[in-house]
């Protein structure tokens, strides 16, 4: 995901009120098929979405080198963008103006490419099929998409959801990168439009959860919960069919989306503040600190927070700041032994839990994206030098 800001045009408020906040619109259900969901499952690789999880933890079993790495490959003409990894270790990587492609994590190779333009983070079944969302059209308005191809780049199915952007919106839409749940039914945000939850077997909506507003990527809790945070009417929790939990508000920045930790917490990113809302919706706490990108959480509960250009900040499950570090990121990646991996400028930092550095190595110019790990512990970290490229850091080729 990409964490620059993005100025957006919003629609007008809701004028009902719950709880202090407008209600987001109820679910439309179109068709259920259950039984042909339940043969697809999220890739067990090493970092299969946006953000590694449904959870948007940011942390991968892969444990990355504990010593400063060389570089592998580099593959220009490429994005600086963060790829998702298939369950085989290929990168998958959308390229401005080119389209999705297919790179093998070992040497950096191009296996395929589609024509599918995107600016969302592809997302990996265990099956080897990619999904992928995206917006099409201009002259009359955008309309989103979602693709499914196999592990050969062949289209399996496209769906169009939603309606055609307005002139109120610009003429564009805001399409979100897809989350995946246990079942295999695919979510995806659309700006001023809402939530979307398709069957992966054929891209059929199942239901979807209308808004006016800006939405950030779904966020899924441990019991399936969909955590969906709307810049007006604030964090909204759905059930697995779509209708609602419940509601509290907040003003917390669309952009990043909520996060879940290990105990069902769910953290928001809220001006100068994290916040920690219980799965119940209740408040649990809330920190003054600067933060703006993608969190990474421990294994035991702990906020890894960035703040890009400032410092990285360790907080408690509690609340409870832990330690900061002068170094700014705009995310920040949990490795399998509990090493934080940050890009701070045009460099690559690790530390250990303690917030020790265990080392750091200069990669070239910085990006927005996060860095990701594959299987072998390889960071592969992009370079905005333009032209921007995708590089694999991590020691000498076999």
């Amino acid at each position: 995901m990409r964490f620059a800001p993005v100025a957006l045009a919003c629609a007008a408020l809701l004028t009902a009120t719950l709880a202090g906040c407008a209600p987001a619109s109820p679910a439309v259900v179109t068709t259920s098929k259950p039984a042909s969901r339940a043969s697809y499952r999220i890739a067990t690789s090493s970092w299969p979405c946006a953000e590694h999880d449904s959870q948007r933890t940011s942390r991968t079993t892969a444990v990355v080198s504990s010593t400063p790495p060389a570089r592998r490959w580099s593959l220009g003409q490429a994005s600086d963008s963060e790829p998702a990894i298939g369950p085989r270790g290929t990168l998958l990587l959308s390229v401005p103006d080119s389209g999705l492609w297919a790179v093998d994590g070992g040497t950096g190779r191009v296996r395929w490419k589609t024509g599918i333009e995107s600016d969302s983070v592809a997302a990996a079944f265990e099956n080897g099929d990619v999904v992928i969302s995206s917006a099409v059209g201009a002259l009359l308005g955008q309309q989103a998409v979602v693709t499914m191809v196999d592990s050969s780049g062949r289209k399996i199915w496209q769906s169009r959801i939603g309606r055609q952007a307005s002139r109120s919106d610009g003429g564009s839409l805001v399409v979100g990168s897809p989350a995946i749940g246990d079942d295999g039914t695919i979510y995806v945000a659309v700006g001023n439009q809402g939530l979307f939850a398709l069957d992966p077997a054929d891209g059929r909506v199942l239901w979807t959860f209308a808004s006016t507003h800006n939405l950030a990527d779904p966020t899924l809790g441990q019991d399936g919960t969909i955590y969906e945070l709307d810049d007006s009417v604030g964090l909204v929790a759905l059930k697995a069919d779509g209708s609602v939990r419940w509601r509290v508000k907040s003003d917390a920045w669309f952009v990043t989306p909520p996060v879940v930790g290990p105990d069902g917490t769910i953290y928001l990113q809220e001006p100068s503040a994290l916040r920690a809302v219980a799965p119940d919706g209740r408040d649990r706490w809330q920190l003054k600190l600067d933060i703006q990108g993608a969190l990474g959480i421990g294994r035991d509960g702990t906020v890894y927070a960035p703040d890009p250009g400032n410092r990285l900040s360790a907080v408690s499950p509690k609340g409870k700041v832990r330690w900061v570090v002068k170094h700014g990121s705009h995310a920040a990646l949990v490795d399998g032994k509990g090493h934080i991996v940050i890009q701070d400028g045009g460099s690559l930092y690790v530390f250990k839990a303690d917030g020790s550095e265990l080392w750091h190595k200069d990669v070239g110019e910085e990006t927005s994206a996060m860095p990701v790990v594959g299987p072998d512990g390889t960071i592969y970290v992009g370079d905005g030098t333009s032209p921007a490229s995708l590089n694999a850091w991590g020691g000498v080729p076999k």
